[in-house]
């Protein structure tokens, strides 16, 4: 069934990349821990831990999730009354947002309890006011190939392994792969690759 607002709560072992679309919802994206990049266009927005990301309805849109990340969304449908907010960007959650958060991971989907704790949910994000400041961060992200050494390891190297499979999805061989972002060294690849998607090329 399609409702109206919908609350997921999702833990991800590994590397977690959608295909870039338009979003058919407006969507809240709360990390809880780890790390997820948002890309809006051509930017990519880093989501730390506490942090939430509001995403109107027909936004140009993909979501990459980082191993061992820990997120919350909420997607609300245009059948909805409410005005909500029409620029994406950050939100700052406020304590009954987040309060609201921890009740409804641990609450049946669909219950009754669970639809009053989501009219509450509702209201506070229409008073939500996304911004989009620039950080360090997000600029070393957008251009992690040249910027690795501003990068966290782990997170440079979630970016290599998101690199060489959307390559491989385009049809480019694993030698090529492995010759082109791993200076040659297919254990090397196939190391990163298990340890961050669980899987190899």
């Amino acid at each position: 069934m399609n409702y109206a607002i919908e609350f997921k709560s999702e833990h991800h072992r590994h590397l977690f990349a959608t295909a870039r679309k338009r979003t058919l919802k407006h969507q809240l994206v709360i990390v809880r821990a780890g790390l997820a990049l948002v890309k809006l266009g051509k930017q990519e927005f880093a989501v730390k831990p506490e942090q939430g990301f509001w995403i109107p309805q027909n936004c140009l849109t993909a979501l990459t999730v980082l191993p061992h990340t820990q997120l919350e969304r909420c997607d609300l449908s245009l059948r909805l009354k409410e005005s909500f907010p029409s620029s994406s960007g950050y939100v700052t959650l406020t304590p009954l947002m987040s309060a609201l958060c921890d009740k409804l991971a641990v609450t049946p989907a669909h219950s009754a309890a669970h639809n009053e704790l989501l009219a509450v949910l509702k209201r506070e994000i229409t008073e939500l006011e996304p911004s989009s400041l620039p950080n360090p961060l997000n600029e070393a992200i957008n251009h992690w190939e040249k910027a690795s050494k501003a990068l966290p390891n782990e997170v440079y190297l979630a970016l290599l392994v998101r690199e060489a499979i959307k390559r491989q999805q385009s049809g480019v061989s694993k030698d090529a792969i492995v010759d082109a972002l791993f200076a040659g060294n297919l254990a090397q690849c196939d190391q990163a690759c298990e340890a961050i998607a669980g899987r190899i090329l």
